[in-house]
């Protein structure tokens, strides 16, 4: 592994990489809020999320060599449309991200298919919890990312390019402890019951996949959770 790009909004998975890899060249660009329906927000220095396809683009290998990419997780605050103008503004902004998205991937799968290839993961939230209390997160966010990574890694694997999705359930300061509780035993038909995953752990697990040469593995959606998941592999 050479070097890592992350790429992705400020958040305790993504800061957990950060440290997980302090001893690797890591490079970090940051992407801007997000309006509700996942909107991007502008901001005086542009638009951050076309930017992730200018600084992909531009990357010069010769001073910084990465091979292994990493989207974070996307916030969104909500999806619920409640009239007409509402399922309009909502399609047109999940649009609008989602092409952005589709072309940053695109672009990180060109740099690393031009050097030799390498991994790139894109990170999604687990909706199972989105049921039980508010979070974050957008169903159809999620599985236009999964489909586009499952669809992409077929396309690029040809090239020494691995693509695949974590999905990651509830991060563990997502929710307070005492708005968690509640919901939380409600789950208690599960074999298992749901409980929350350190950010540390989760990085630490994903940095173990990075760290394989030959990860056998491509245009998977990994499941990394306790208790209560959607799928498994």
């Amino acid at each position: 592994m050479n070097g890592v790009l992350l790429i992705g909004e400020p958040d305790s998975l993504m800061d957990a990489l950060r440290a997980k890899l302090s001893g690797l060249p890591v490079a970090v660009h940051e992407l801007g809020d997000h309006a509700p329906a996942g909107a991007p927000v502008g901001r005086p220095d542009g638009d951050r999320q076309g930017s992730a396809v200018a600084v992909l683009d531009a990357w010069d290998m010769s001073i910084a060599p990465i091979d292994r990419i990493i989207f974070g997780p996307v916030a969104i605050e909500h999806d619920l449309p409640r009239t007409a103008d509402d399922i309009e503004r909502l399609a047109l902004a999940h649009e609008t991200a989602l092409l952005s998205f589709l072309m940053q991937l695109q672009a990180a799968g060109r740099l690393l298919a031009r050097h030799r290839g390498g991994q790139i993961w894109v990170i999604t939230p687990d909706q199972s919890a989105r049921y039980l209390v508010p979070i974050s997160t957008s169903p159809i966010d999620t599985m236009a990312r999964r489909a586009a990574v499952k669809s992409f890694a077929r396309e690029i694997r040809r090239m020494d390019v691995l693509v695949n999705c974590l999905e990651v359930q509830l991060e563990f300061d997502q929710v307070p402890a005492d708005q968690w509780r509640t919901p939380r035993n409600r789950t208690n038909v599960y074999a298992s019951r749901f409980r929350k995953s350190p950010a540390t752990s989760v990085a630490g697990f994903l940095c173990g996949l990075l760290a394989q040469a030959d990860l056998p593995m491509s245009g998977l959606v990994v499941p990394v959770g306790i208790g209560l998941t959607e799928q498994s592999i």
